[in-house]
């Protein structure tokens, strides 16, 4: 039960946070958002690091295993994930990109060589047919949003599943999803200042999408420490499918809640189709 509450604490979080980053979009660049977002992620747990963390931590080989996921997460994996959200929409990004237990799995499959079975090709073919379900356009009718812009969120939850057999490694030795969560945002945080400084990008001056940002920064820091939380005490197969709802959440919101967007039916049988195919593939 503590590893279903963890886990289901953070997908709400997750499902929430996509519709503040997209509230953030409309008035900061993306480059900016994503420093804002992840600096205020790295804050809170510097802040919260003397009450948690041992400065012994800081001399094993598990801070070179979450400084390696901070490379790409959550820098890159936010940078695809805020595009996908602006090109996309809130729900259709979230739900595309709901994918990411898939990748685990078969990366798992690819470097451990666990078996493929019978349920994980079925719930692959369903999140296919979901993807095409979201890439079909009838007719002469354009969608708002151009084909490419469906790898975006792809990308990103390729890239999250990466991370995550490190993730277990780096657990082995320091279970603390506070500590993981600190060293990885704390890279990606200079790995996004040294993007800018060679740009010469210049943050604009502060308005509400700062604050939009910062926020979500907050919550998604609250969100991956809960995610790590049930890593630690759970394998992935506990975790993922439970985290897998995050998209439905988006949706619900999306309609009842923000109503910033059109959820159409087409959305809705994305949503579906690839819920349902993770479910099945991480529960086979």
């Amino acid at each position: 039960m503590e590893v279903f509450l963890f886990a289901f604490g953070a997908a709400l979080i997750f499902g929430f946070t996509v519709h503040i980053q997209h509230k953030g979009i409309r008035h900061l660049d993306i480059q900016s958002g994503i420093f804002c977002n992840v600096g205020s992620t790295m804050v809170v747990f510097w802040l919260a690091s003397p009450f948690y963390i041992s400065s012994d931590y800081f001399l094993t080989a598990a801070t070179l295993s979450f400084a390696l996921i901070g490379l790409v997460q959550p820098a890159l994996t936010m940078s695809l994930s805020t595009l996908g959200i602006k090109n996309l929409g809130p729900s259709l990004s979230s739900a595309i990109a709901a994918v990411s237990p898939i990748f685990s799995l078969y990366l798992a499959w690819a470097i451990l060589e666990e078996d493929i079975t019978s349920p994980i090709v079925i719930g692959t073919l369903l999140v296919i047919a979901g993807v095409i379900v979201a890439s079909i356009r009838r007719g002469k009718v354009r969608a708002t949003w151009p084909l490419w812009a469906l790898f975006l969120p792809l990308g990103a939850a390729f890239l999250r599943a990466m991370t995550q057999p490190i993730a277990k490694i780096g657990f082995q030795e320091i279970p603390s999803a506070t500590y993981a969560t600190l060293i990885s945002s704390t890279v990606s945080f200079f790995v996004i200042w040294l993007i800018m400084k060679k740009r010469k990008h210049k943050i604009p001056p502060l308005n509400q999408g700062h604050g939009w940002f910062i926020l979500a920064g907050a919550l998604n820091g609250l969100g991956v420490y809960l995610f790590n939380s049930a890593l630690v005490r759970g394998d992935v197969s506990s975790v993922a499918p439970v985290i897998a709802i995050a998209p439905v959440i988006t949706v619900l919101m999306s309609q009842f809640f923000f109503k910033v967007e059109s959820v159409t039916v087409k959305t809705w049988v994305t949503v579906i189709f690839v819920c349902a195919g993770c479910l099945l593939v991480i529960t086979a």
